[in-house]
């Protein structure tokens, strides 16, 4: 019966990693770790010391992996994992990364081989316990593999795991299976198969040519299918929704040990190997790579485990009907409420207007400061509108929430500071505007008694921006339809019928904000 071993794939298959996926899979004769790289003083980095510490590993069948091209160092460091309880050493001449390869070290080593010769010398002559080795063919060439064999051949290897592709090579191009063959043929040393395992039917073609090997170490193949070997073994596939569960798990347990950030760093990895598990795959992990927030990432996998087709599963077709009748359904109520706003203007304007040519003046004349004033609040509120759209999207109510409180802190700071500067400035507007004499007062007072009411109608600017954001427009020209009806008919009351003129006007106008404000309050 053929043994399936875990590959180490440094970030991914830590301990969090390694106890989840036996826990629900258990199918694995061995887990190999990460490489432990031994530090200056001989101890042991903090990550790596988490990884391979006895209480983390309870209950699996894990080897620890040396990656060191000194001597000293790795008999030292396999001393304490011994310590730990461990029955084997495994070591590292096949990491490709460029950091380790210029120092000499993983396949980097492999280009020395008679230091390597003396290295392996030292450790088997040393070390208490047996040592697996995990190689590749070769630095540059796969031609360097038959003399790196013969060096292996010398030393009893507990198992020599190949991966027949060359440094260079990386990931990338088919794994050299003739040289594998070559190995077979050559080898004093029992064989673990690794490379390019990724499906059931290439396990399969894989042992129609090497019936004999009877370890096989899969790595990406089971971060992309974490189910991969149970499906060789006993034919039971796993499903999409387990998958799901699995990933929830293991976010749970990151969670555990690690801010959001790190999580979703680690999520977004393990991500990038499990495209082919949906239709338009790339476009769904596009949708992950994304995201910036756990909460978005959460979002984004209710949205799968759903079903719901939005990020990608299918693509859909937009219909761009649907989206120009959104956008004039969204927009007519803005539309409206700008229109009457203006009517507003000019009626309040005519109702004054038949008072004679000073009434008239003594309004217009502070209409170009109210316009001023207004647009501090009109500012806000477009940014105030961004930010509440943008949460809502996202499903951030936590967020959401804090832009609630922060909006409030708006309205009174916007309110109270515009309101304020208005009420000193009024008696001096009008003369600044170059008014005559004669309308100073009324013109003075108008100014003031509308900047009174400054809070509500910085709430109606900014609350109301707040709703639209919600896309809720017709909320907000309610609440001034009804605010510029309560305008006109207190103007009547109070310009015509109690004879007050311009500030009858202006005390119109401002409970008319007043009642704007306390209904976009309420809202």
């Amino acid at each position: 019966m053929k043994q399936f071993y875990f590959a180490p794939l440094e970030g991914i298959t830590t301990y969090i990693y390694r106890n989840l996926h036996h826990q629900k899979f258990g199918s694995m004769d061995k887990y190999f770790t990460p490489f432990v790289s031994p530090t200056s003083n001989h101890d042991f980095k903090s990550r790596a010391k988490k990884d391979v510490i006895p209480e983390h590993n309870q209950g699996i069948p894990v080897v620890p992996q040396i990656l060191s091209n000194r001597s000293d160092e790795f008999v030292y460091t396999a001393s304490r994992l011994i310590e730990y309880g461990y029955h084997e050493i495994n070591l590292n001449l096949g990491c490709p990364s460029g950091t380790v390869v210029s120092k000499g070290r993983g396949s980097g080593f492999l280009a020395k081989p008679e230091e390597l010769d003396r290295f392996l010398d030292d450790i088997f002559s040393q070390c208490e316990v047996p040592i697996s080795v995990k190689t590749r063919l070769g630095r540059y060439s796969p031609d360097e593999f038959p003399e790196l064999l013969e060096i292996y051949n010398r030393y009893p290897i507990r198992e020599l795991t190949i991966h027949p592709r060359i440094r260079d090579d990386y990931y990338k191009n088919t794994p050299n299976l003739d040289m594998f063959e070559y190995a077979v043929e050559h080898s004093k040393n029992s064989l673990c198969y690794n490379g390019d395992i990724t499906t059931v039917e290439e396990y399969e073609r894989f042992c129609e040519r090497f019936p004999t090997i009877e370890a096989i170490m899969i790595g990406r193949g089971l971060i992309a299918n974490p189910g991969l070997v149970r499906e060789i073994q006993t034919g039971e596939k796993m499903q999409k929704d387990e998958l799901h569960v699995f990933l929830r798990e293991l976010k749970v347990a990151y969670q555990a040990c690690m801010p959001d950030q790190p999580v979703l760093f680690k999520m977004k990895e393990i991500w990038s190997y499990l495209v082919n598990w949906y239709p338009n795959g790339k476009k769904v992990w596009k949708k992950v790579r994304k995201t910036n927030r756990l909460i978005e990432y959460d979002k984004l996998m209710l949205m799968l485990e759903s079903g719901n087709e939005v990020y990608g599963m299918q693509e859909q077709k937009i219909n761009r009907r649907e989206i120009l009748k959104t956008l004039v359904m969204l927009s007519i109520p803005t539309i409206l409420e700008e229109i009457l706003s203006t009517l507003l203007q000019y009626v309040d304007t005519a109702m004054v207007g038949h008072l004679g040519e000073k009434a008239t003046a003594s309004v217009s004349v502070t209409t170009t400061v109210t316009w001023l004033v207004n647009s501090i609040p009109a500012a806000l509120g477009v940014a105030v509108l961004s930010m509440t759209a943008k949460a809502l999207g996202s499903g951030d109510r936590e967020y959401l929430q804090k832009i609630a409180k922060q909006i409030l802190i708006l309205v009174f700071a916007c309110g109270l500071f515009a309101g304020g500067i208005s009420v000193i400035l009024s008696p001096y507007i009008p003369i600044w505007m170059g008014a005559e004499p004669s309308i100073w007062q009324d013109a003075s007072d108008y100014f003031l008694i509308v900047s009174l009411p400054m809070i509500f109608r910085s709430a109606t600017m900014i609350m109301g921006a707040a709703i639209r954001g919600t896309k809720d427009t017709k909320t907000p020209m309610l609440i001034n339809l009804g605010a510029n009806g309560t305008n006109i008919l207190l103007n009547i009351v109070f310009i015509y019928g109690m004879g007050l003129g311009v500030r009858g006007s202006a005390i119109a106008s401002a409970i008319s904000y007043t009642t704007a404000g306390l209904l976009i309050f309420r809202r």
